[in-house]
C-alpha cells in the first residue's frame, strides 16, 4: 500500500510540475502577443508594458502554485527533518515571490484602470475619436434621446 501511494504521489506531483511548466509557457507567449498587439498596432507601450507585465505576474503566480504543491506532495511521505527544513525554505521563498508578484500585478491593474479611465474624458474623446469610438457614438445617441423626452 505504501509503495501504490509513494507511486501515486510520484505522478501527481511531476504532473503539476508539468502544469507549472505549461501555465508559465502560456503566460509567456500571451505576454508576447499583448505586448506586440498594443505596441505595434495600438502603438501604445505604455499600456502594452503593463498588460504583458500583468499576464506574466498572474501566470508566474499561478505556475508557483503549482510548484508548491509539487514540493509539499513530494515531501509528504516520511520525511526527515532536513527534507522539512528543505521544503520550508522553498515554501517560504516561494510565497514570497507569490506575494510581491501579486502585489505587484495588483498595482498594474491599477494603473491599467487609471489610464482607462482618464482616456475616457471628455477632453480625450474630442481629440482622440478613435479611442473608444463605439463608446463615444453611444453615449451621444443616449444624450440625444433624454433631450427628445
Amino acid at each position: 500500500m505504501n509503495q501504490i501511494l509513494n507511486i501515486l504521489i510520484d505522478y501527481v506531483s511531476t504532473a503539476a510540475q508539468i502544469l507549472a511548466v505549461i501555465v508559465i509557457a502560456v503566460g509567456l507567449l500571451r505576454a508576447s502577443y499583448l505586448y506586440l498587439k498594443e505596441a505595434v498596432i495600438a502603438r501604445n507601450s505604455r499600456k502594452a508594458i503593463a498588460l504583458g507585465r500583468l499576464e506574466l505576474g498572474m501566470s508566474f503566480s499561478l505556475g508557483l502554485g503549482f510548484l508548491i504543491g509539487s514540493s509539499i506532495l513530494k515531501s509528504a511521505i516520511a520525511p526527515s527533518w532536513d527534507d522539512i527544513g528543505k521544503l520550508l525554505a522553498v515554501i517560504g521563498i516561494r510565497t514570497i515571490m507569490n506575494y510581491f508578484l501579486q502585489l505587484d500585478v495588483s498595482k498594474t491593474n491599477k494603473e491599467l484602470l487609471e489610464q482607462d479611465r482618464m482616456l475616457d474624458t471628455p477632453f480625450f474623446r474630442r481629440m482622440f475619436g478613435f479611442i473608444n469610438r463605439k463608446k463615444t457614438i453611444d453615449s451621444t445617441a443616449v444624450a440625444g434621446k433624454q433631450e427628445e423626452r
